[in-house]
């Protein structure tokens, strides 16, 4: 992102001319220069509004705080999930081990409760096999036949045939009463054994049964156990990884509104510059009124001036002898004209063989006045004071001032990254930028915009020729997400300058749509023409697309 703010003051001071003011020049100056033994020095003023930038950092950091505090719940969401996941382990832990030990209790059941059981089934069947076998006998009928036998062996005639048979009677039912008696003795026998067996094994029953509900708790708290232990290893591993990224994204400044403040200044002309030198700016130490003069057609002294700051007052009163004694943290010339400034984050911007526009940073000057460590009366751009002592003539730089009737008044470029890539469930495009094989379109820009607009203007990929298929979509509708290194660059269409480059400021967001960038009209001159170009990067080959995509502001 990329705004611009004009400046609210600026003047040049000139060392010749010590009580004129020149805050009406359409040109700043900086320099110095010899005229035969006579030198002159040059230094330039300029002050900027800096409550809007204020407001864009304060903006900024409650929204990175925001997204960091998001992202703090979701590790603290993670946190809890594992330390309930470690709880619950410890509980069915604890559940396993009780249950483990209750199991101890029946250590041998199953065995005794087995041989019980093939007892029982023996006992059983051989209680049922007797049941079944024996004969019974009625003690009427062994009377009965016993009373014939006695009457027979009492008599003395035997040898008949009815004598015979009931000798064979009384022998069969004798010998199947006694059977029958020894059988009715054994079952008694065998019956009271599988009663009592069916007691022990009742008894034993029920200890097999605990065993087997307490193995059935045993395993099913081991189960969980192992469950919960596993699910907490993935959670504590989870927790380290998003709080060791958290904490690195924290480290790495990732939620720190990160920006940067440019000087701008457009060169108009300048004279005699050498082929190499540095230039600086510092924040000026007292207030100072812009004025109305100018250096030769409104020769007035009614603002600042070499000499004074607002026209009647001097830089600094504690001079002593010519010499300034400078508070603590400022300094000047010798005797404290020119200008006073703080030496705290001065900033510089060098040139070798280059033209002679300034774009200088001055993010630590600006951070000093938004904090409000220093108080904002502006910047002052002028050489080095050893440079303006010694004798090398080093011309003088000319640059376009806020009175100018063009485009190139001071500006004040603030910048930062306020890209975000979320592809959401778009496709990336396939083949290279290079090779043509997909093409970038620019969808929803249109011809006019409102000065103070901002757009989102959207940019999709599409194969440049998309396979024929059935369907019920237009295969040239297709979006597709462009690489994370593209960039946008927007220019003025009539002279070519190039007013967002290409860079870590213009990056190209993407959402789940296509990708976009936001484009911010509101501190653009109005009643021009821009161009906008797009640039990709792939395996470190740059491809700059210039479709003549451009908009006018009115």
């Amino acid at each position: 992102m990329h705004k611009f703010f004009t400046a609210s003051y600026d003047a040049s001071v000139y060392l010749q001319q010590p009580e004129q003011n020149a805050g009406r020049d359409q040109l700043l100056e900086v320099g110095k220069l010899y005229y035969g033994d006579t030198k002159d020095i040059a230094r330039t003023l300029i002050k900027f509004p800096i409550s809007e930038i204020s407001n864009i950092i304060l903006e900024e950091s409650a929204s990175l705080a925001s997204s960091l505090l998001v992202e703090s719940a979701s590790v603290s969401v993670v946190s809890s999930s594992w330390y309930t996941a470690v709880s619950t382990s410890l509980h069915y832990s604890s559940s396993y081990s009780q249950s483990y030990s209750n199991l101890q209790n029946f250590i041998g059941y199953t065995e005794t409760y087995t041989e019980l059981s093939e007892s029982v089934a023996a006992a059983s069947a051989s209680v049922s096999a007797l049941e079944k076998a024996i004969i019974y006998v009625s003690e009427m009928d062994y009377l009965s036949v016993s009373s014939s036998y006695a009457h027979l062996s009492s008599s003395a005639i035997v040898g008949s045939l009815t004598d015979l048979q009931i000798t064979s009677d009384y022998t069969a039912v004798s010998a199947s009463r006694a059977k029958y008696l020894i059988d009715s003795a054994t079952l008694i026998n065998q019956q009271t054994e599988l009663n009592l067996l069916n007691t022990d094994w009742i008894g034993y029953r029920a200890g097999y049964n605990q065993k087997l509900y307490f193995q059935g708790l045993s395993a099913a708290a081991s189960q969980s156990w192992h469950e919960y232990v596993l699910l907490s290893n993935e959670l504590s591993q989870s927790y380290n990884a998003q709080s060791a990224s958290l904490a690195s994204d924290i480290s790495n400044g990732v939620y720190r509104f990160n920006y940067k403040t440019f000087l701008n200044l457009k060169a108009a002309n300048s004279e005699e510059i050498p082929l190499e030198y540095t230039i600086y700016a510092n924040a000026v130490s007292q207030s100072w009124t812009m004025g109305t003069g100018t250096k030769f057609d409104n020769v007035n002294s009614d603002g600042v001036s070499w000499k004074y700051r607002n026209g009647t007052s001097t830089w600094q009163d504690n001079v002593t002898g010519g010499t300034a004694v400078f508070t603590t943290g400022t300094t000047g010339s010798a005797n404290a004209e020119g200008g006073t400034w703080y030496i705290a984050n001065e900033a510089s911007q060098s040139y070798s063989y280059e033209i002679d526009d300034v774009r200088m940073d001055i993010t630590g000057i600006i951070s000093l006045w938004v904090s409000g460590s220093l108080p904002n009366n502006g910047l002052i751009v002028h050489h080095s004071l050893n440079n303006e002592e010694n004798g090398t003539d080093y011309g003088v730089l000319k640059f376009f001032s806020k009175e100018t009737n063009t485009i190139y008044q001071p500006k004040l470029e603030m910048v930062w990254d306020d890209s975000i890539f979320n592809t959401g469930s778009l496709s990336p495009v396939t083949g290279s930028a290079s090779d043509s094989d997909y093409k970038v379109v620019v969808t929803n820009l249109k011809k006019e915009y409102l000065t103070n607009e901002k757009s989102k203007i959207r940019i999709k990929g599409r194969d440049m020729y998309p396979s024929k298929a059935f369907g019920t979509t237009f295969e040239y509708d297709q979006s597709k997400y462009l690489p994370e290194t593209t960039y946008y660059q927007l220019e003025d269409y009539r002279t070519g300058e190039i007013i967002f480059p290409f860079g870590n400021y213009t990056k190209v967001s993407c959402d789940s749509t296509s990708n976009y960038f936001i484009l911010d009209l509101a501190t653009l001159p109005m009643n021009r023409t821009y161009k906008i170009k797009i640039k990709i990067v792939e395996n470190g080959i740059s491809t700059i697309i210039d479709d003549k995509i451009i908009f006018e502001i009115v």
